[in-house]
C-alpha cells in the first residue's frame, strides 16, 4: 500500500494488491485495486474479468457484463470470460445470448464442466429439460464432485418427475456441501415420491441451517399435519405474523388450515402475488370506473365469457366441488372458457368438463 500511494502508476503493484485483497475476502479492496489495473491497462483481459466477476457478485449485471464483453473484445479466446458473460446475461434474462455465449466456451473448451453446468441451467429456464439433463451429466462425467451440477440435474430429475433419480443427486451434493441450507428440495423431491417422514427431516434440516427459511418452514408443517404430528404447531403463533405475513412470500394456502386470521391470511397472499406476479405486466392500479364494466349478454358477444383457471382440474376435491357449477351453467347465456395449468391431466371428471366447456385449453406448459 505504501509503494502505491507513491508509485500510484505502477500496473504491477495493484495487481498484486487485488490478489492480497481476495485472499483476505476484501471484495471492495479487490475492486478498487482491479479498476486501477484498468485505468493503466484498459486492455487488461484478467482484470477486466474479474471486476467483472465483483460487479456481478454485487448485483451490478449491466456494468458486468460490458467488463466481460470488453475481457472478450481484449482477448476474443478468453473461455472464462465467455462462461461468465453467459451466466450474467442470464440473470439479465437473455436465455437466447446466454445460450450463445456458452456454446462458444464450448467451442474453446468441449470439456469445460462450469461451461456445460451453466448451458443446462439456461437451457432449463427455456423448457428444454432433456437437453439440460445431457449436460449436467456431461459436466458431471469430467467433474463427479461439481455439487452445483448435481444440484442442478437433482431440480431437472424432479421436473420429470424421476424423484429417486432427483433424491440421489441432491444426497450427493448436500454431501458435498453439508451446511448447504438447500435440503428444501431434497424434502419437495422425498414428498413427491410419498416419503413424507424423510420430507419432514429434510425441511428440518434446512431450517436449522437456516432459520429465516420460509418455505421450509411452512412445508415442514405442511407436511406434519399429513402425519397427524402437532408437535410444532404450539409455538405457530409466536411467528405466524412474521412466517410470510411481514417476511418472506411463500404459498398462502397451507395456513388456511393453520389459523383463522383473515388479516394475516390476506398479507400473505398479498406478498406471495407480489412474488409471483412481480414480472408480469399486470398492473397494480385500480381499475378505473369505466373499466367496471358489466357484460351484457344482448350485446356485441350476445353471451357473457367466463373463464376459469385452475391447477386442480383431475379427480381432485377441488373439480368435485365444483362438477355441479360446470354441469350447471346456463349455456344458452355464458360461454365457458376453462384454463387447466397443472400437471395431473387423468379422470373422468376431466373428461366431463371437457364435455361441458365451451372450450378448455392445457396451459401448464
Amino acid at each position: 500500500t505504501r509503494i502505491l500511494a507513491r508509485f500510484p502508476d505502477f500496473a504491477d503493484g495493484w495487481s498484486i494488491q487485488a490478489a492480497a485483497c481476495n485472499a483476505l475476502g476484501n471484495r471492495d479492496g479487490t475492486a478498487h485495486a482491479l479498476r486501477e489495473v484498468v485505468r493503466l491497462n484498459p486492455d487488461n483481459a484478467p482484470a477486466l474479468n474479474n471486476l467483472g466477476v465483483i460487479l456481478q457478485q454485487k448485483g451490478d449485471l449491466v456494468s458486468a457484463r460490458v467488463l466481460y464483453q470488453r475481457a472478450i473484445t481484449a482477448k476474443p479466446d478468453y473461455l472464462e470470460a465467455w462462461t461468465n458473460i453467459g451466466v450474467a446475461l442470464r440473470e439479465l434474462a437473455e436465455p437466447e445470448n446466454a445460450e450463445q455465449a456458452l456454446n462458444k466456451a464450448l467451442i474453446l473448451k468441449p470439456d469445460h464442466a462450469p461451461a456445460l453446468g451453466n448451458l443446462g441451467n439456461v437451457l432449463g429456464d427455456m423448457g428444454r429439460i432433456t437437453e439440460a439433463v445431457a449436460l449436467y451429466r456431461r459436466a458431471l462425467a469430467i467433474a463427479p464432485d461439481y455439487a452445483d451440477a448435481l444440484y442442478n440435474l437433482g431440480n431437472a430429475l424432479k421436473r420429470l418427475k424421476q424423484f429417486p433419480a432427483a433424491i440421489d443427486c441432491y444426497q450427493k451434493s448436500i454431501s458435498l456441501r453439508p451446511d448447504w441450507a438447500e435440503h428444501y428440495n431434497l424434502g419437495v423431491a422425498f414428498k413427491e415420491d410419498g416419503q413424507i417422514v424423510a420430507a419432514v427431516a429434510a425441511y428440518d434440516r434446512a431450517v436449522l441451517l437456516r432459520p429465516d427459511y420460509a418455505d421450509a418452514q411452512v412445508e415442514k408443517l405442511r407436511e406434519q399435519m399429513y402425519l397427524c404430528d402437532w408437535s410444532d404447531f404450539e409455538g405457530f403463533g409466536a411467528f405466524a405474523d412474521d412466517l410470510a405475513a411481514r417476511g418472506e412470500p411463500v404459498p398462502p394456502f397451507p395456513f388456511l388450515v393453520m389459523e383463522d386470521n383473515p388479516v394475516r391470511q390476506r398479507k400473505r397472499s398479498e406478498n406471495w402475488a407480489r412474488k409471483v406476479f412481480s414480472g408480469s405486466e399486470t398492473s397494480s392500479e385500480p381499475v378505473k370506473e369505466e373499466q367496471q364494466q358489466t357484460p351484457n349478454p344482448d350485446g356485441e358477444h350476445g353471451r357473457i365469457r367466463v373463464g376459469y383457471f385452475s391447477s386442480d382440474l383431475h379427480d381432485h376435491a377441488t373439480l368435485f366441488l365444483m362438477a355441479g357449477v360446470f354441469a350447471h351453467h346456463d349455456t344458452s347465456r355464458f360461454d365457458v372458457y376453462v384454463y387447466s395449468y397443472g400437471t395431473n391431466k387423468d379422470g373422468a371428471l376431466r373428461e366431463t368438463l371437457r364435455g361441458q366447456a365451451t372450450a378448455f385449453f392445457d396451459i401448464a406448459e
